[in-house]
């Protein structure tokens, strides 16, 4: 018998158990010795070993039949070279292929898996001189880790704790400053407080089928995508928080899974695995959804986050941006002008992603120069419910461009925009006028707002190159916007005409900027956002008004609004307020769109009202009078609105999309953010193109209620 065939007889025969390995000097006598269970292979025998392994391995390759040959190759190769990544995935694959067939015939993984870690804990805490510290092995033993997990096959996590320690602590003394060792007792301590978490809440609510439940989360979805070449990431993960965590920590929920592909491939591939599994999916460019739709807007679903996808440049001749779905706003800017000086339409926050800023509008002070985000999208590459790829625009796919200008997030993920850029300006003038007086009273404010709103669809004083909002506490006026024209114009041309309306400033803070500066001076910060550990944060609620060109707003819901923030200006602590931008006005091009063009609606728009309040990060665990719970937010943003559209019953208010309410039923949502017209056209695509309504939120296109 060779020396390969003694060692995997010893490995056989001990398969279900830890051994004792261990690499001896070349002697004379025995090749392999073995005592019980432990076994010592001298140096040359085990390289003669090793050889004919990789001969039985790549043989097996090309025999099927032969794949138990090759998996008993891999134990000799990993003896004598720990950081074969080749064996080690060959096993990992191996795995995989079990988990699907022991879920078709209804087996238990069970014995298969204590094998494998069986002969990991051999490896990493034998004195071997490389075993101990390799990344490779102790990777392998977490991923063995985490399908036991996923399995549900872990009842006694007490033990299962002191047994992993165990394992690291021997292991220590082989090398005492151990990383990999450490490294991977710190993703099972948090691993096993999840699980612990979700057993004892369960056990606690005597609901057993929960338990059940939560000892294997979405077991079919997390085989099918084990199975596939794409990186995931489960509650189990080290990597998880981070990568769950949303915008708004208002409204936390747990996905399944998250995937970050890196092709339209491994997008597809998660599609499919998700419809397979029956699991609802949304994906994530940003993740600032105001309402964690992209964190699937309940618990449970797969989350494909677009993170890697940061392809950023612009065609010579057409001036086209190729943008990737995950790329953020500071990020597009930096690119496409340090690239080729050109510039795009959109909101002035950089950490905003494509993704649902672009599909749901995209309003900046540049969008009534230029036209919103949305507009300048002139294809799409795409991945639909059933897997497929496709390219849309204007005349392939028309349809489908249609309804992805409006309400993506229902009918596929795009994976690459092209977005048509514009020459960017070489200067911009950027101002901010605080005028507190305004809010002397209710009275005053509503005279000093009616005067502004006439004179912004006045043509002789404001044309598309102005950009303004109003901004207010209660407390605090703010006038402030940008100008796409020459500074020496608008302060002797246009700001004393925007100023005449109002009282005396308190003061003014007018800029002359080259175009990125003045966006980083309107974000208050750099452009520049990280392409991965995203960590900015808030916790909030938000409501929009969207008012109509033909039905201003009048003195009374202008007096009862500003009677509202200056009666209640002092109530709160914590940060409110409402923000009043122009949105259509004098020479306004986004509303020069026709209705028909995109399944985005707000086309004869004057104003877009935000009301905003926030509360601590974290959110507070009790209430206090100074952090109120969530229905207190809920309530005063509510209050705020209501002040204003209560009064004005015939104003025909919508709302905006990208400032989406989650306390709209899906209904309420259709109707503010689509109108009837728009909505049923896209039903009718949702049922041809995903008829059982994979991607899914609470809102929808095609979601009753």
């Amino acid at each position: 018998m060779s020396s390969y065939d003694l060692i995997n007889t010893f490995f056989e025969q001990w398969k279900t158990q830890a051994v004792e390995l261990e690499i001896l000097p070349q002697t004379q006598g025995a090749e392999v010795l073995r005592d019980g269970a432990s076994m010592g292979v001298g140096k040359m025998t085990l390289a003669g070993a090793f050889i004919e392994a990789r001969q039985v391995f790549w043989g097996s390759q090309r025999a099927p039949n032969l794949q138990s040959e090759a998996l008993e190759a891999t134990r000799v190769l990993l003896f004598l070279h720990p950081e074969h990544l080749t064996a080690a995935n060959y096993r990992k694959k191996s795995l995989i292929v079990a988990q699907r067939l022991a879920k078709e015939e209804k087996l238990s993984l069970e014995g298969r898996l204590t094998s494998e870690l069986s002969l990991l804990e051999s490896f990493l805490t034998s004195p071997l001189h490389r075993h101990s510290k390799s990344p490779t092995l102790w990777n392998h033993r977490r991923f063995v880790m985490q399908v036991f997990l996923i399995q549900g096959l872990i009842i006694d996590i007490q033990a299962l704790w002191r047994f992993e320690l165990a394992i690291v602590m021997k292991a220590g003394e082989q090398h005492p400053q151990n990383y990999y060792a450490w490294n991977l007792m710190g993703t099972q301590h948090w691993a096993l407080c999840f699980m612990l978490l979700s057993v004892v809440t369960s056990m606690l609510l005597g609901d057993h089928e929960a338990l059940q439940a939560l000892r294997g989360r979405s077991p079919a979805l997390i085989d099918c995508l084990m199975s596939k070449n794409i990186t995931i990431s489960i509650p189990t993960s080290s990597d998880f928080t981070q990568l769950s965590k949303p915008f708004n920590l208002r409204l936390p929920y747990v996905p399944a899974a998250i995937t970050l592909p890196t092709t339209y491939h491994q997008v597809s591939d998660s599609v499919h695995c998700a419809c397979e599994s029956g699991t609802k999916v949304q994906a994530k460019s940003g993740g600032h959804s105001y309402a964690s739709f992209s964190s699937g807007g309940k618990n449970d679903s797969l989350i494909i986050d677009l993170e890697k996808f940061q392809q950023i440049s612009v065609d010579s001749s057409s001036y086209i941006a190729t943008v990737g779905g995950g790329v953020r706003l500071g990020n597009l800017a930096e690119g496409i002008y340090n690239h080729s000086q050109r510039a795009l339409p959109h909101g002035s926050c950089p950490g905003v992603g494509v993704g649902g800023h672009f599909t749901h509008g995209g309003y900046g002070y540049d969008a009534r120069s230029w036209g919103l985000a949305l507009d300048t999208i002139v294809g799409l590459d795409i991945v639909l419910a059933n897997g497929s790829y496709i390219h849309a625009t204007n005349t392939s796919y028309p349809e489908i461009y249609y309804g992805m200008r409006g309400a993506a997030d229902s009918l596929g993920i795009i994976t690459t925009f092209y977005l048509q850029t514009v020459e960017a300006p070489e200067s911009v003038v950027n101002f901010h006028i605080d005028l507190p007086a305004v809010l002397n009273s209710k009275e005053a404010a509503a005279d000093y707002f009616l005067d502004v709103q006439e004179m912004a669809q006045n043509a002789s004083i404001v044309d598309r190159n102005l950009g303004f909002n109003l901004w207010t506490d209660g407390t605090d006026f703010v006038f402030q916007g940008a100008y796409m024209g020459s500074y020496s114009k608008f302060t002797n041309d246009i700001l004393p005409d925007l100023l005449r309306p109002f009282p005396t400033p308190r003061s003014e803070d007018i800029q002359e900027l080259g175009w990125l500066d003045s966006l980083a001076n309107m974000a208050g910060g750099a452009l520049a956002q990280p392409l991965t550990n995203y960590n900015a944060h808030d916790t909030f609620y938000a409501k929009s008004i969207v008012t109509q060109q033909s039905r201003p707003l009048e003195r009374e819901s202008l007096e009862s609004f500003f009677g509202f923030m200056i009666s209640n200006k002092s109530n709160f602590t914590f940060p409110w307020f409402t923000t009043i931008d122009l949105w259509g006005g004098a020479d306004s091009q986004i509303n020069t769109v026709p209705v028909s063009a995109s399944a985005f609606s707000q086309r004869s728009t004057l104003w877009l009202i935000q009301s905003y309040a926030s509360v601590a990060l974290p959110p507070p665990a009790e209430e206090s009078p100074d952090e109120p719970p969530a229905a207190s937010l809920i309530s005063l943003v509510a209050d705020m609105t209501d002040s204003l559209t209560s009064v004005q019953p015939d104003g025909n208010f919508s709302a905006y999309p990208n400032y989406v309410d989650p306390n709209l039923t899906a209904a309420e949502a259709h109707q503010s953010y689509y109108g009837e017209e728009t909505y049923e056209r896209l039903a009718a695509l949702k049922t041809a193109i995903d008829p059982e309504g994979l991607f899914w939120n609470p809102q929808a296109i095609g979601v009753k209620g």
